[in-house]
């Protein structure tokens, strides 16, 4: 869409989608709210937090949900589930297998285009902001904005400074937006907001200054694109209704956050009172002489010319107040009988509260958890337990894969896009290659549950090809982040005549000549052996690189093998 410069003034006077914009905001306020961790001053500013306490007004009664109320607690509890969920979900950036490429001309501006990419790190700018989206800023928008050097580089527009948009036919890249592009002090101290509207052809700055009035900046850049450079950085909405909300991963279990939040809230208030018993007696006679049945009733006199009148008042008597008031050692007063006369014979006793309702409130957590769980990440806390079959596992394990996918495939498109955009921006409509693939291999399982399941492969004797499959999930999940250890361990493995036996099971496979003593004494002194390798030769992760890997672990194994054989000829000698 092509706005002239007066259209442009307008939208950023007037927003025509102004109300998408605020229903946006009311929408990440509610992510936030079980998100981060808040007190309960902060709390107090979102918009949501007049929902949350509204509820409870209306679930229970008036004075119960005053009482409730004073036992919640700041940060909420929920927080820290979501966060956990949240690092599930983060894994989609740390795939073993990740790949991004981009080829371009030189003489087109190649050499320019590569050295602008190597300083935007466009991958590391897209995890960055992007665990901010998944997690409460789904409506975030990506706009390849210039520098005052011309210099193109991505921006994060969050819902908070959008203030106007049009959505293109797609419904994920749009045909103008307006946000607001910074704020800064003028000569006289006052504070200015300038405005951005960017369409398909032109970058537009305007200033508001302190009264609201809006003015022209001077500023009209032709950008170069060819499409406003603005893409939503979630591409699925939230319903298919929403102009603008974007489908965040917790948004469709927030009614479900919300009622986890409520029960923890109700089991810690009950906890409180849970221990204490209520007491149960005969209500004394209240010694007041205007008291009648906890009522306090004052007659005033007044005239009316020479008429004499009467005013009755009650109150209630503040002696008798709050006697069967239930809470911590609470007492439940009965009247006394029929004579008149307060006894206690028979009525005094302490009543225990049934347990059975903290025992609820526990499973009723656990229930809505795992069920929060298993929607957000593909899994439960069940899981981690020995009853799960292999089964169950496998289902998890694919639940889990498919969610990632879908994250992925969101990121690899962004990436592209952004790089298509910035070249455009940079060196005009040049032949510009993108290839971006955040991966498929990520680490779905713990280092515990991989060693549990390595350990119980060897000792179930399952072929050597699964055992090692488990194992070089295990060393790239226990040592992901250090490339040179992962790849050493995978060397040292593949130098090993038995890796996966036991100095038993390889004395055992000696004994009935499946092995040579010169591979037993290898395998069982590998780690010494490969020392004094490297001491002469250098690292045998840098050791023949130039070599094919099956060349270079035969050349390596080689000089093992004298090793092997020097120790043979020494012991023989003795």
């Amino acid at each position: 869409m092509k706005l002239s410069q007066s259209k442009a003034q307008e939208i950023a006077e007037k927003p025509i989608n102004g109300d998408a914009v605020l229903l946006g905001r009311k929408y990440e306020s509610r992510l936030r709210l079980f998100t981060e961790s808040k007190f309960e001053e902060e709390m107090k500013t979102e918009s949501s937090w007049k929902e949350f306490t509204e509820f409870m007004q209306k679930a229970i009664s008036t004075e119960t949900e005053k009482r409730v109320t004073q036992f919640i607690q700041f940060p909420l509890s929920v927080v820290e589930i979501t966060n956990s969920l949240m690092n599930d979900l983060y894994k989609v950036f740390n795939a073993g297998n990740s790949y991004f490429s981009t080829k371009t001309v030189e003489k087109n501006g190649g050499v320019k285009m590569q050295e602008l990419l190597d300083r935007l790190k466009i991958s590391s700018w897209i995890e960055e902001k992007g665990k901010e989206v998944l997690k409460n800023k789904p409506n975030t928008i990506v706009v390849i904005d210039k520098d005052d050097e011309g210099n193109a580089y991505p921006i994060a527009v969050d819902n908070d400074r959008l203030l106007d948009f049009e959505l293109s036919k797609d419904k994920t890249h749009l045909e103008y937006i307006a946000f607001t592009h910074s704020i800064s002090t003028n000569e006289d101290g006052d504070e200015e907001v300038r405005i951005a509207v960017y369409d398909e052809e032109h970058y537009y700055i305007f200033i508001k200054d302190k009264e609201g009035n809006i003015s022209q900046d001077g500023t009209e850049i032709a950008h170069g694109i060819g499409y406003c450079p603005a893409r939503l950085f979630i591409r699925e909405p939230l319903n298919s209704k929403a102009k603008l909300n974007r489908k965040a991963p917790l948004a469709g279990v927030l009614s479900k956050i919300k009622e986890w939040q409520y029960f923890d809230i109700y089991k810690f208030y009950t906890d409180h009172y849970a221990p204490f018993p209520v007491t149960e007696m005969v209500r004394n006679k209240c010694n007041l002489d205007d008291c009648v049945d906890g009522i306090v009733y004052e007659v005033e006199t007044y005239f009316v010319g020479t008429e004499e009148k009467e005013n009755v008042k009650h109150k209630n008597c503040e002696i008798c107040a709050g006697l069967n008031q239930v809470g911590v050692g609470a007492k439940i007063i009965l009247d006394p009988s029929e004579e008149g006369e307060p006894h206690s014979a028979g009525k005094f006793r302490f009543i225990s509260n049934d347990v059975g309702n903290l025992e609820y409130l526990d499973k009723k957590l656990e229930k809505i958890e795992n069920y929060i769980r298993n929607k957000v990440v593909g899994t439960d806390n069940a899981i981690t337990k020995e009853a799960v079959n292999e089964y169950q596992i496998k289902g998890s394990f694919e639940s889990k894969t498919n969610i990632l996918l879908n994250i992925k495939t969101n990121l690899d498109e962004l990436y592209e896009w952004q790089v298509k955009t910035i070249g455009l921006a940079t060196v005009g409509n040049k032949p510009l290659e993108v290839s971006a693939n955040y991966g498929t291999e990520w680490y779905l399982v713990s280092e515990e549950e991989l060693q549990a399941k390595f350990t119980k492969a060897k000792e179930a004797g399952l072929p050597m090809e699964e055992v090692e499959l488990i194992y070089l999930q295990l060393i790239e999940t226990k040592y992901k982040g250090n490339p040179d250890k992962i790849t050493r361990l995978k060397l040292i493995n593949k130098l090993n005549p038995c890796p996966y036996d036991t100095s038993e099971g390889k004395v055992s496979k000696y004994e009935k000549q499946i092995i040579t003593r010169e591979e037993l004494i290898i395998s069982e002194r590998l780690v010494t052996f490969v020392n004094k390798f490297e001491q002469k030769n250098g690292s045998i992760n840098e050791f023949g690189d130039k070599l094919e890997e099956d060349k270079k672990i035969a050349k390596i194994y080689e000089q093992l093998k004298t090793y092997a054989n020097e120790q043979i000829s020494n012991d023989t000698s003795k």
